[in-house]
């Protein structure tokens, strides 16, 4: 069975644990107590979402993300790829005509992008950027789950196990999860290192030249 999103991790979970008490609700439980500790092990993972503008808004709510910081933001309404320039918060002037997107930046605690001005159509998008472990039907993938299924089965499968007090099983479990966590620590630090995510402060000094909403400079 693939393990490659939230739902087949779930199935997933239930099927190993060939227990008619054991539920999707339950697999839910148990993936979002596995986060937990993942969060605090491994810190942020790499995603990607895919995003749908609303005419005349300026604004996409991602508050199902966990959005830490943005790697990329792109158009993908037509054949090629277009990538919209990250701008800090307060460095980038906005128009009240609705029109193509040329920048956009994060607001509300990161729960919130916004762009230059407000969409002269329904643009659809792929936003690329790292965040918090937190698969949801709104998430259901992350780089993690992608690369390394068996950390998130393993985090989960504890969790199973100490809800059903196998205190031998849970044991067996955790130094499994332990030693992947290990190798996955270092396996990300190593990717991490080629991974351009923008430098906020590089930002707001390149920023400080402004913005020409007309051209995108």
């Amino acid at each position: 069975m693939a393990i490659t999103t939230y739902s087949e991790l779930q199935a997933a979970l239930v099927d190993y644990m060939g227990d008619n008490a054991y539920t999707s609700s339950r697999a839910q439980t148990d993936i979002a107590l596995a986060e937990a500790r993942l969060n605090r092990e491994l810190k942020s993972v790499r995603s990607s979402a895919s995003l749908t503008g609303t005419l005349s808004s300026a604004t996409i709510d991602v508050s199902a993300y966990s959005v830490i910081s943005p790697v990329a933001l792109y158009v993908t309404s037509y054949d090629e790829d277009d990538e919209i320039v990250f701008r800090p918060t307060g460095t980038m002037p906005f128009s009240d005509d609705d029109n193509y997107p040329l920048g956009y930046t994060l607001i509300s605690n990161n729960d919130t992008i916004r762009f230059n001005c407000p969409l002269d159509e329904a643009y659809t998008f792929r936003f690329e950027y790292v965040g918090r472990f937190a698969l949801s039907d709104a998430a259901p993938t992350n780089q993690l789950l992608t690369d390394h299924p068996d950390v998130y089965f393993a985090a989960a499968l504890l969790w199973g196990a100490v809800k059903n007090q196998d205190g031998e099983l849970a044991a067996s479990y955790k130094a499994l999860l332990d030693s992947f966590i290990f190798e996955t620590r270092n396996y990300l630090a190593q990717a991490q290192r080629s991974t351009l995510v923008p430098d906020m402060a590089l930002l707001a000094i390149s920023s400080s030249r402004g913005f020409d909403i007309d051209r995108g400079e």
